[in-house]
């Protein structure tokens, strides 16, 4: 609900899906597509749809059925997305997916300019070629933990965010690590996903709302309110 003039720059639509979560939905990194998992109806298995930002239809993408936690490439051309146990990609103009590798327990996924994937998993984070091959385990958890999820690349494309789960409340937060370093450096208590926002924001949630902090990439380190 609006009241006054709609900004030129704004836009507003409704979908009506079965089972849409908020896990499944993905906006490019350029903020011009839109991808998600949709249901339309209760005979058809979800599927992931596209839809540019100033349309007002989605396109369904073919044999994406039971795709799930959809994330772009950092080019905004492709789509990485789990089904069946297995992490796959699509072309988000055109094109059939093409299967990428095995991605046991996927949670989350994020993918760098150096065609690096990571996604999360109970058993730590994971590391794929973008082309295809066997991942590797790129983090190890510990107790008390209990999972790292959701990893997101930071703008070098060797650091990277995650969230470090535990049975204990007080053991949840987002961390930074290195690809190629076992160090890690917590950076805030959190139970949420992350983004990493330019010119130098980090993105999370508690509860039902959105905070937005001071990041300094190059330094990881946090600083303000």
């Amino acid at each position: 609900y609006l009241v006054g003039p709609v900004p030129q720059d704004a836009f507003q639509f409704r979908v009506s899906v079965v089972g849409l979560s908020s896990a499944d939905i993905s906006i490019s990194p350029d903020g011009k597509i839109m991808a998600l998992v949709a249901k339309p109806n209760t005979t058809e298995a979800s599927s992931l749809f596209m839809r540019p930002v100033g349309a007002v239809t989605f396109r369904k993408v073919a044999g994406t059925e039971d795709a799930a936690l959809p994330f772009w490439s950092p080019d905004s051309t492709s789509v990485g997305f789990v089904a069946g146990g297995r992490l796959k990609k699509v072309n988000a103009a055109s094109g059939s997916p093409k299967d990428i590798g095995p991605a046991p327990g996927f949670t989350g996924g994020t993918w760098s300019a150096a065609n690096t994937i990571l996604f999360g998993s109970a058993a730590g984070l994971w590391r794929v070629s973008a082309e295809g091959g066997t991942p590797e385990a790129l983090t190890t958890v510990a107790k008390p933990e209990t999972g790292h999820f959701w990893p997101c690349f930071l703008p070098d494309g060797t650091h990277y965010l995650y969230l470090s789960w535990s049975d204990d409340a007080k053991g949840r937060a987002i961390v930074v690590g290195s690809i190629g370093s076992k160090d890690r450096t917590k950076l805030v208590d959190a139970e949420s996903n992350m983004a990493y926002s330019s010119p130098g924001y980090l993105l999370f949630h508690r509860d039902a709302t959105v905070f937005a902090q001071r990041f300094d990439a190059g330094s990881r380190a946090l600083s303000g309110d």
